[in-house]
């Protein structure tokens, strides 16, 4: 490096030093209003200046804070090989539920809630 770019390369050193503690960083973990759209119609709905009410922690998951629906036997997350395995016969017991909230899924690591779809969130920074 030659003299001009030594003192280029320090007046770049000492404003950049000078300039990051004031920049301001503003977290955004903690509470969030939201609203599930699972049709994707928000934008049509115009939902980008609707207030939302219901309330969730971010960072996190929507399912793991009670929202979405209850698992049943057509719920879409383990595939299609998954499926198969349900019509087997030592999962039949498993079909033989009254209610939705009576199911148990048969797999392990199964969540309570299960969404999948587009959401709206919305802070006041």
């Amino acid at each position: 490096m030659n003299g001009k770019q030594n003192i280029l390369f320090l007046l770049i050193f000492v404003y950049s030093s000078w300039a990051a503690p004031c920049q301001q960083k503003i977290s955004l973990a903690g509470d969030w209003t939201f609203r599930l759209d699972p049709g994707n119609r928000g934008i049509e709905e115009k939902l980008q200046i609707k207030s939302f009410h219901e309330a969730v922690k971010l960072p996190g998951a929507l399912q793991a804070q009670g929202y979405g629906d209850r698992p049943n036997l057509i719920t879409p997350w383990i595939g299609e090989s998954g499926l198969e395995k349900l019509k087997l016969p030592q999962y039949q017991k498993y079909h033989e539920y009254v209610t939705a909230a009576d199911y148990k899924h048969p797999f392990w690591l199964t969540p309570d809630r299960y969404y999948r779809g587009a959401a709206w969130y919305q802070k006041e920074i």
